[in-house]
């Protein structure tokens, strides 16, 4: 993909996966453990902050990249060998939050029986949602660069 934007993030294939470990952790811990466990002492409420934050901003910097941009490019932008990388990323992503949908509806179904913890409010449930939406829509971005071979130096 050209470099024609320049907003693009240029990102070496491992500084991508890394981000995007930081970024699914971030996010998950940041907007689930309140509504996870939400007898959490006031003074995790700065961390879970700041980690939401910063999940944020790196999830905004994966989008911005080169695998993001790769991901959210039209066909008549990116040649043959992208958009069928593009493809199956989007194939894979469709997947994986399919069955993280139903493993969240088992989650809810099962939980009054198990006594696992719910979300107690419309807030937890939204942030619940939110790790859902943001990871979603970065996945294809960071499938693409967890596929890249590291020794593609056009790509970075």
């Amino acid at each position: 993909m050209s470099n024609a934007n320049p907003l693009v993030l240029r990102m070496r294939p491992q500084t991508a996966r890394s981000l995007s470990v930081f970024v699914l952790v971030a996010v998950a811990f940041g907007y689930s453990a309140e509504a996870v466990f939400p007898a959490l002492p006031e003074a995790v409420a700065p961390a879970l902050a700041t980690a939401r934050l910063l999940g944020l901003l790196g999830a905004i910097a994966l989008f911005l990249s080169n695998w993001g941009q790769q991901a959210m490019s039209g066909d008549d932008m990116i040649d043959e060998r992208q958009q069928r990388e593009r493809d199956r990323a989007f194939v894979l992503t469709h997947r994986w939050t399919v069955m993280a949908a139903i493993i969240g509806f088992f989650y809810v179904d099962l939980s009054g029986l198990l006594g696992l913890p719910l979300p107690r409010d419309y807030r937890g449930a939204a942030d619940i949602l939110n790790v859902f939406v943001l990871v979603s829509l970065a996945m294809p971005g960071i499938i693409l660069a967890w596929q890249a071979t590291t020794d593609v130096d056009d790509e970075a």
